[in-house]
């Protein structure tokens, strides 16, 4: 085993009711272990409730009484630590399984270090991203607080310890832990306002473990509850591991607090009438095994809310205890039988100083419906440690900082850099000796993957020309980022108190695309006299003109109109003469496709202009119709013939406003609006068909010669043919 970075390791257990410092001397051994040396313990007592259930409600008391436990270690070790090793309560636990195959070497040597810390790192980057945050999230909810590795497999079959083992695959099973962030943040304050950085982090059931559970004993399936002042925490161990978690909010002070319920007493004088209690009864039981017998103490004395001096008789006392500990030792029942998948464990092991209360053990034992001879109060296995004061006494209440020191001192707890992403303070968990990255530090501050990848958004429907489709808007430009004010990437290694700068760039607007990427923009290109042009496209939304860069919503209603020849030509080309597409004369109304090749023609197109009434269409010998039917069927409307009145006869507009358009002969003003050119549509409003004389006639309309449909744009002097075949 590697020797820790600092000879001295201070473990600092903060708790409910008090604060508990140790500082020890860890060596490594021939034998490749560690040889730790308790070197000074300080404890105080919390002077008011400034913690609640293991959390910290009065950050500045908190850190005035860690900071009494902090100096006067110090005094008597002559100098300050720097770091700190901690375990946190479990209160609004969490817990998330990751696993992770590492395959054989190469060279078909046996698994060694670098095989089975790859694979637990791997195993708990997978069980973190299980509580990644979330999109949205201006910080991350829950931080990884512990981790145990609680299964490895060679090949399927389980073993305790890979190291030297042939095999194909390495199977690591890692149970991480997880609080509420705020937990955390509030630990780290009080010791950032002594000037203390945390050197390793633990839960405190997984700490009271190590101190009290040996290794060879997790092969039974065994309990273990942590009864604080606040919590009961609860790990359960079969088969050699760490099966799972629990927690109940409720321990010591809730005695405490029905003893002040019932007498009218405040928390302090009620916590002290507990403590006389609890001794009296341990007196009593240590008294019936003496031949002496020594007269039992029948009252307690205090003093009320009204500091009137009131005697409680011990019977009371007892019944008040009883009926709180029956409640409170159910809900822990409850929690084992839940975490133990509802099989009662082989036995229980209890720490912590709220074990000690009188009757605690024996009612659990019945709340589980096991001997009491199975459930019994546990403490540290203190044979490991070298203590340079022999007269310390490690009591089931010290299981945890002991655990605590130990962890530390194994490399085996989380450890964490404070750093600075856009100001504000952020903690990284460092896993293993690879260093995190800037990526890492994202997500820790509250960074969703999709910011920092630019990963597609949901996919939107819409329909395209009748077509239902399905899109997945692209990917997001990257943001911009910087450490110390220079650029990165998202691989790079961060250090402590490194600053980080990122931001999204203000071009990035559209997150759900636009209707241009929707429908791939549809841009094609034709050949202007042999040179390259590109085809713009039209796209309406609901029939209504849309831009290509305007968001998409979803399901859209969207269709695509091509361009006519005019909207390809410049000016000066439209005025040169006629046009041919694909070796075919046509008009400027033409819509054109991609890959047609558009030459310019000299000869300009002449109009055939006509007025008064509907003559019949020139007839042309392959419209296979009769010349006697043409023109028979439709009149224009009085509004067509008022404006017809008005408006001089020809082609050209009378200004840019309108424009003039031929319908079999007869001319038909329209409004000229740029940003919605008039369509074939809007001129047939103004051709009235006769119904009688047209009866199972087909009808077909034409635009300058060609073949229309009602979309097919228009231009000033357009020739329009109605009839009917």
């Amino acid at each position: 085993m590697q020797k820790e970075i600092y000879s001295e390791i201070f473990a600092l257990d903060i708790g409910t009711r008090k604060v508990m410092g140790l500082i020890a001397h860890v060596t490594p051994t021939a034998d490749k272990n560690i040889e730790i040396e308790i070197l000074d313990v300080e404890m105080r007592e919390h002077p008011t409730r400034s913690m609640s259930a293991g959390q910290i409600e009065d950050v500045r008391a908190v850190a005035e009484i860690t900071a009494q436990v902090v100096d006067s270690l110090s005094e008597r070790l002559g100098k300050r630590p720097q770091e700190v090793a901690i375990a946190v309560a479990g209160r609004n636990l969490k817990t998330a399984k990751g696993k992770f195959i590492v395959g054989c070497r190469p060279d078909g040597t046996p698994f060694g270090k670098q095989e089975i810390d790859e694979g637990t790192w791997k195993a708990l980057e997978e069980a973190l991203s299980k509580f990644s945050p979330k999109e949205g999230d201006a910080r991350p909810q829950y931080s990884c607080v512990g981790y145990v590795v609680s299964r490895m497999s060679i090949d399927g079959e389980i073993v305790q310890n890979p190291l030297g083992h042939y095999g194909q695959e390495l199977e690591v099973e890692v149970l991480a832990s997880f609080l509420p962030y705020r937990v955390l943040e509030s630990q780290i304050d009080v010791l950032e306002s002594l000037r203390l950085s945390v050197s390793s982090i633990t839960l405190e059931p997984i700490a009271a473990l190590q101190a009290v559970v040996s290794r060879d004993l997790r092969r039974l399936n065994l309990a273990l509850i942590d009864v604080g002042a606040g919590t009961s925490d609860i790990a359960f161990v079969s088969q050699g591991i760490i099966q799972s978690f629990g927690m109940v909010p409720q321990a010591g002070d809730s005695i405490t607090e029905k003893i002040a319920d019932s007498f009218l007493l405040n928390f302090l004088r009620a916590e002290e009438v507990k403590r006389k209690f609890s001794l009296e009864m341990k007196r009593r039981e240590e008294a019936s095994d003496n031949l002496v017998a020594i007269a039992p103490l029948q009252a307690i004395e205090s003093s009320d809310i009204f500091e009137r001096k009131v005697t409680i008789l011990i019977k009371d006392i007892q019944a008040v205890v009883n009926s709180i500990l029956l409640e409170f030792t159910a809900r822990i029942a409850g929690a084992i039988l839940e975490a133990s998948s509802g099989k009662a464990p082989q036995a229980v092991l209890c720490v912590g100083g709220g074990s000690l209360l009188p009757g605690f053990t024996q009612m659990l034992a019945e709340a589980l419906e096991i001997s009491a001879f199975k459930v019994g109060v546990s403490r540290p296995r203190c044979e490991r440690y070298i203590q340079k004061q022999t007269s310390n006494s490690w009591g089931p209440e010290t299981a945890t900082p002991l655990g605590t020191l130990e962890i530390a001192a194994t490399n085996r707890g989380l450890r964490f850099k404070k750093l600075f992403v856009n100001g504000r303070r952020t903690f990284v968990l460092t896993l293993g000796e690879k260093s995190p990255t800037i990526f890492s530090a994202l997500v820790a501050s509250g960074q969703s993957p999709k910011k920092i990848f630019g990963w597609p958004g949901p996919s939107k429907t819409f329909t395209l020309n009748g077509k239902f489709r399905i899109f997945k808007p692209h990917n997001n430009p990257l943001p911009e980022i910087s450490l110390n004010q220079r650029a990165v990437s998202i691989e790079e290694p961060v250090n402590e108190l490194d600053s980080i700068s990122f931001k999204i760039p203000s071009s990035n607007q559209h997150l759900d695309g636009t209707v241009g990427e929707a429908i791939g923009f549809s841009r094609t290109t034709v050949l202007v006299n042999g040179m390259m042009r590109e085809i713009p496209l039209r796209v309406f939304s609901d029939g209504a003109p849309i831009n290509l860069n305007a968001p998409l919503k979803d399901r859209m209603l969207l269709t695509t109109l091509r361009v006519p020849l005019g909207d390809i030509l410049t000016p000066s080309e439209k005025t040169q003469g006629g046009w041919k597409v694909n070796g075919e004369a046509s008009s400027l109304n033409r819509v054109v496709q991609d890959g047609d090749k558009i030459t310019l023609m000299p000869v300009p197109p002449s109009l055939n202009s006509t007025t008064g009434k509907i003559a019949p269409l020139p007839w042309r010998a392959d419209d296979h119709l009769n010349p006697t039917t043409r023109g028979n069927y439709f009149t224009i409307t009085t509004q067509a013939q008022a404006l017809q009145k008005t408006l001089p006869q020809s082609t050209q507009a009378s200004n840019d406003k309108k424009i003039n358009i031929l319908v079999n002969g007869q001319t038909i003003s329209l409004e000229n609006n740029p940003a919605h050119a008039p369509l074939l549509a809007d001129v047939l409003k103004f051709v009235q068909i006769d119904a009688s004389s047209s009866a199972g006639k087909k009808l077909y309309v034409r635009l300058n010669g060609q073949q229309a449909f009602f979309t097919s744009p228009l231009e000033n002097g357009a020739q329009v043919e109605v009839f009917f075949e």
